[in-house]
């Protein structure tokens, strides 16, 4: 059996002739050489320095069974990185925080992330996006990240102003692995002491970074000098056959420890000026999946994943290969996308706003929602969704602590939860859950990039994408954008009673519609179709009448017409005929003891937006019981509604709710309402809970809509030639200038154009139909649907349109001939086997 691989193995084993040097300069010199490294090769080259000849690789973590833990870390490069900067950020704040003469784990330090940064930073509230623009930057600069190297992998830096480790300190601090050493410090995002790690598999073929660290002059203790502390990590290249893995380890001096240098401001910075203290990390040749200039791509995607950073910070192109006119165009400023909306509001945004759940178990938490103008709407070329400048489509929804994104939800999966399919594609959806106790924040995983699907998380999804449904703004925009979409496509009347024929001579495909509606029975196909087409109009209640945006409650009572509202409120009241009497005249609601929701309706005079205003709005606010949980939507033409909800033993009174509309220096507006639970209320919605009658087989089925999309509406959709079609649970758009059907009807009669047209649009809606309403809750929906749609599209046309009756005549008869023939050979042979 092989020997362990001892710790301490030689830099240099198998070199000859290096004498191991001490010389401070030289040691100097092969810190600057490994940080100017523009790549794997200068890396390889700095190792064979003279003064590293002695040195030695230690396992990181004091472990060699380390990989296990590195890489389970994130499975995306951009994920993997951002724990850098919100590693910088945690280490300002603590040299902040030590800098004011604070214990960072005692009781009087900051509980919160947002406290920290208003205590040491000044920012109103905890909030850094609230800073002038000089503020903002002057403290950006306390975080940097910056390229060089190479055009398709270049190297990462991160660096920061933070506290800085002290050389000696490296092992317990920067190399060490599960350790803990944020645990006990509550305004600080790490925990795990982990996460760090996992930029590692992506750092080019070796997983070569190097780190270097000075702890800060002021808290260096006496004289504050202090020396610098490198080294260099990597993946074991040559693991002895006895090993199943490999390890990551780190460079180590021939005493043990870290390497060091002089405390002197160092000249390793690119391009910005020297580096006094705190910490530098260069990952090498990283694995970025889109290698543009880091101002632009990864600019917008850290934006993304930190969609609120406590502490803004620069990114910095270096690279030469990229040309530009100024300098200045190289930098950028990350604040994230919350500050991002509201400093391009004017330009992009239609609608902001907030809903407000209150959760047992998750607490209050906020669901912040930007609604981006739609594309025809924008003075942008092409039309283009301005969404897509802020979010990729598999992170619609943000699920975040202290602004950093640890799980997100696609736009198939916001689509379908919402049902608001126009607005979806234009909605930018962020959850804050900074304050979610430790029993539910197990649904993250310690990567921060994903949840596990426990019944927390589906809870947790389920609630939010119910809320969003359930509030009528959202609804009467929703309504909104499906007519402005109507506008950049082209219906088919023709196209729509076809596919309704088609779909009520297919009892399979309207139960895929509708699986309770198409049952087995005693009536004919013919029947099928006639309740097929019985309803045309899209699922969904408001806004699928087209009326004007007009708002629409779940029981199908329309907003007054004759709202008036003020500007400051001045009545709040129970709705009329929204409940019964109760005790000493109070207004009185049954709520469902089995879980079922119920909606309590307010008319008031406050305009929309009204609790979102700055300086002179007000707050809305519900105080109810223990065991219910409430979701109150903002006043929505001369309406708030709460929505409520529990589970529980029957009892005669749950007690009062109280609903508080507050106004700027007045006496706010209040109303309050006598809660019951119980088993008799009836289901919200009506009696039948607001299910679909059944009638008979196939009443009720109501098919998607179909619409061409053209060349000239691309932009609209983010679509190209090689876009086949999308679906959602209402529309099906095909694009009638897609490469395959173009290249299709190239060379062959102009009269059969209109056919071939037709055929390929039926074929590609029946296909997307029902691949979406098989795949659609699968994890890469969006992905799935393109590449499945443009198999669809190559192979369709062949057998719709080229095939003709006659070939399948021929083929009928050649294969009733071949079938004659065995069977008769069948025949003859089955009395023989039978006798045996």
């Amino acid at each position: 059996m092989a020997a362990h691989v001892p710790w301490g193995t030689p830099a240099g084993a198998g070199r000859t002739g290096r004498m191991p040097m001490t010389n401070p300069s030289e040691m100097l010199d092969a810190l600057v050489r490994l940080a100017g490294a523009q790549g794997e090769s200068d890396v390889d080259d700095a190792l064979s320095d003279r003064s590293l000849a002695d040195a030695c690789w230690k396992p990181l973590g004091g472990d060699d069974n380390n990989y296990a833990t590195v890489s389970n870390q994130q499975s995306d490069p951009i994920n993997a990185l951002c724990e850098k900067p919100i590693n910088s950020m945690d280490h300002v704040l603590l040299r902040k925080c030590r800098e004011a003469g604070d214990d960072p784990e005692s009781a009087a330090a900051p509980r919160t992330m947002r406290e920290a940064v208003e205590r040491y930073l000044g920012a109103p509230g905890g909030d850094a996006s609230k800073l002038d623009d000089e503020s903002q930057r002057r403290l950006a600069e306390n975080v940097l990240v910056a390229a060089d190297g190479s055009r398709k992998r270049p190297n990462i830096v991160v660096a920061d102003r933070g506290e800085g480790q002290h050389p000696g300190d490296f092992e317990g601090t920067l190399l060490s692995i599960h350790m803990g050493n944020k645990k006990k410090i509550k305004f600080v995002q790490g925990k795990y002491n982990m996460g760090g790690t996992g930029v590692l598999p992506f750092c080019g073929d070796k997983g070569y970074e190097l780190i270097v660290s000075r702890k800060a002059a002021t808290l260096a203790g006496a004289g504050g000098a202090s020396d610098w502390g490198f080294t260099l990590v990597r993946e074991r290249p040559d693991v002895p056959e006895s090993y199943k893995t490999t390890w990551y380890e780190y460079l180590a001096s021939p005493a043990g420890g870290v390497f060091r240098v002089p405390g002197q401001p160092l000249d390793i910075l690119p391009a910005t000026g020297p580096l006094e203290d705190g910490c530098y990390i260069k990952m090498f040749e990283y694995d970025l999946p889109n290698p543009t200039m880091i101002i632009n791509a990864l600019w917008a995607s850290l934006n993304a994943r930190l969609y609120s950073p406590a502490i803004p910070f620069i990114v910095h192109e270096t690279r030469t290969c990229f040309s530009t006119a100024r300098e200045s165009l190289r930098i950028r400023v990350v604040r994230g996308n919350a500050a991002r909306v509201s400093r391009d509001a004017r330009d992009n945004v239609r609608r902001s706003l907030q809903i407000r759940p209150k959760l047992r178990g998750f607490g209050t938490r906020v669901i912040d929602i930007t609604v981006f103008k739609h594309a025809s709407q924008t003075a942008r070329a092409n039309r283009t969704n301005p969404a897509k400048d802020f979010r990729d489509d598999s992170e619609a929804v943000m699920l975040t602590q202290n602004g950093q994104s640890h799980a997100t939800l696609s736009l198939a999966r916001l689509k379908t939860g919402t049902r608001l399919t126009s607005l979806a594609p234009y909605m930018m959806v962020h959850v804050d859950l900074t304050g979610i106790p430790p029993r539910m924040a197990r649904m993250f995983l310690a990567s921060r990039d994903r949840a596990r699907k426990s019944a927390d998380f589906e809870m947790l999804r389920d609630k939010i994408f119910e809320d969003m449904r359930d509030d009528g703004e959202l609804r009467s925009l929703d309504a909104e954008y499906k007519r402005l979409d109507e506008k950049s496509s082209v219906r088919d009347e023709s196209m729509d009673e076809a596919i309704r024929d088609l779909i009520g001579r297919n009892r399979q495909f309207a139960r895929l519609l509708d699986p309770g509606t198409a049952k087995a029975d005693a009536e004919g196909p013919g029947d099928a179709a006639g309740a097929g087409a019985a309803s045309t109009a899209a699922p969904g209640g408001a806004g699928a009448d087209g009326g004007g945006g007009q708002d629409v409650d779940p029981r199908g009572v329309p907003a007054s017409e004759e709202f008036k509202p003020s500007h400051v409120p001045t009545y709040l009241r129970v709705r009329a005929g929204r409940g019964g009497e109760g005790r000493e005249g109070l207004d009185h609601k049954m709520i469902p003891s089995d879980g079922r929701p119920a909606y309590v309706y307010f008319e008031t005079d406050a305009p929309n937006g009204y609790t979102e205003r700055r300086e002179d709005g007000g707050s809305l606010e519900v105080d109810h019981p223990d065991g219910l949980e409430s979701t109150p939507h903002a006043p929505f033409n001369g309406i708030i509604k709460v929505k409520l909800g529990a589970k529980g033993d029957d009892y005669a009174t749950s007690g009062d709710m109280t609903v508080t509309l507050t106004r700027p220096e007045d006496e706010p507006l209040t109303c309050t309402v006598q809660l019951h639970l119980g088993p008799d209320a009836p289901p919200a919605g009506g009696s039948d809970g607001g299910r679909k009658k059944r009638g008979r087989r196939g009443a009720g089925v109501s098919p998607p809509r179909f619409t061409w999309v053209t060349r000239d509406e691309w932009g609209t959709w983010a679509w190209d030639e090689t876009t086949v079609s999308s679906a959602d649970d209402e529309n099906v758009r095909v694009n009638r200038n897609c490469t395959y059907l173009e290249e299709f009807k190239r060379g062959r009669k102009k009269a059969d154009a209109e056919r071939i047209d037709a055929r390929f649009g039926l074929c590609v809606y029946l296909a997307s139909v029902a691949l979406h309403r098989n795949t659609k809750n699968d994890e890469g929906y969006d992905d799935v649907h393109k590449k499945a749609m443009a198999a669809v599209a190559m192979s369709c046309l062949s057998s719709s349109h080229d095939l003709t009756d006659e070939d399948v005549a021929g083929i009928v008869r050649d294969s009733m001939a071949r079938g004659a023939g065995g069977g008769g050979a069948a025949s003859a042979s089955t009395p023989a086997r039978a006798s045996n």
